[in-house]
């Protein structure tokens, strides 16, 4: 779904109490504010590294906890290696009360592996 597309496909929705999750492209704070205050409900976000000062801050939030949570997968020419992390964060800190993100991820095309990613 395009960036634009994300407020009016769930407007007519009740959200209350339901947790939306959405890819990176939607890691937005208008879409994080709309969902929690406008429709009530929880999400959870995926971060990348082109975002860095959101990247940054969530390493912050996040950084400490446990990973709970790997994958591994081959595709497109690439390895994806991500790494889960849960945690609670104080209303304060985020327009949600708890949030999952994805702690790095890091992707490889044929035997050159970039940089991690988050």
């Amino acid at each position: 779904m395009p960036i634009t597309g994300f407020r009016p496909l769930l407007q007519s929705l009740d959200l209350r109490g339901v947790v939306v999750t959405a890819d990176a492209l939607h890691a937005q704070r208008y879409h994080a504010r709309f969902l929690v205050e406008d429709k009530g409900a929880h999400y959870v976000l995926g971060l990348k590294g082109n975002q860095p000062t959101l990247a940054e801050a969530a390493h912050r939030l996040f950084g400490d906890a446990a990973v709970v949570h790997e994958t591994h997968d081959k595709g497109h020419g690439r390895t994806e290696h991500r790494y889960f992390r849960v945690v609670t964060v104080r209303r304060s800190s985020l327009p949600s009360s708890a949030s999952r993100r994805p702690d790095s991820s890091s992707r490889s095309s044929g035997s050159a592996p970039t940089s991690p990613i988050a």
